[in-house]
């Protein structure tokens, strides 16, 4: 029994990489500090935007306070929210594979290091803020990925959802996570769940999950169901 199914947001239904990637630059702009996209690629995706600037000054050895590290958050939010503002593509597949679930009547969630609001708006740009029945973002957890707290909250939250019978095939073990990058499956895999990988941000090689495509639009209700078994 596929029990639910948790997609990670970016780089897996949002193509919106680089917009983030902007969103650092903008805000690392203004204390003379530079990344690159090799850098961001190979070192910080799949961070949320606190462990990413943590790790970005931890890596050049350089202090950041709270105050400080606050700051560049909201920068970086704010140029986020201003390139996003026009919509950001979908990855090939993603609403096929979205509707497909959901017409199965097989329950949806986003578990995400991004923060809700740029999640909310997105969904609502491409019509898909009714497909997904939980949405937990960067404000929803104490610990980011690798942490499984990310989906382990996104699981029980659907659990509860669903009520004392319907939720009770919502174990972990029944569970498919959909991720792009190293954390988020790390995430995914100490949660207890099952993970599928798509190669939209890493090479096939570096991404170890039960099944690794290309694309989501390789991917059906059954090929998720197959994982389980």
């Amino acid at each position: 029994m596929l029990g639910a199914v948790i997609f990670d947001f970016d780089g897996v239904i949002a193509d919106d990489e680089g917009l983030h990637l902007a969103g650092f630059r903008h805000a690392l702009l203004s204390l003379g500090m530079e990344i690159s996209d090799e850098d961001y690629y190979q070192r910080y995706v799949g961070y949320d935007d606190r462990d990413g600037f943590t790790v970005i000054f931890r890596d050049r050895g350089v202090s950041l306070d709270e105050e400080a590290l606050l700051g560049l958050m909201a920068d970086k939010a704010a140029e986020f929210e201003r390139l996003a503002a026009g919509g950001a593509r979908l990855f090939d597949g993603v609403e096929e594979l979205i509707s497909a679930l959901a017409e199965a009547g097989v329950p949806l969630a986003i578990g995400s290091g991004a923060l809700g609001n740029e999640i909310r708006m997105l969904l609502a740009q491409s019509g898909l803020a009714d497909r997904f029945e939980v949405i937990v973002s960067a404000e929803d957890v104490s610990a980011g990925k690798p942490d499984p707290e990310t989906y382990d909250r996104a699981r029980r939250l659907l659990q509860q959802g669903a009520g004392r019978e319907a939720g009770a095939g919502i174990v972990a073990e029944n569970c498919v996570v959909i991720e792009d990058t190293t954390a988020g499956l790390a995430s995914a895999r100490s949660a207890g769940m099952h993970t599928l990988a798509v190669t939209n941000t890493f090479a096939a090689a570096s991404l170890d999950a039960d099944l690794v495509v290309d694309s989501l639009a390789d991917v059906s209700v059954e090929t998720l169901r197959g994982l389980l078994a």
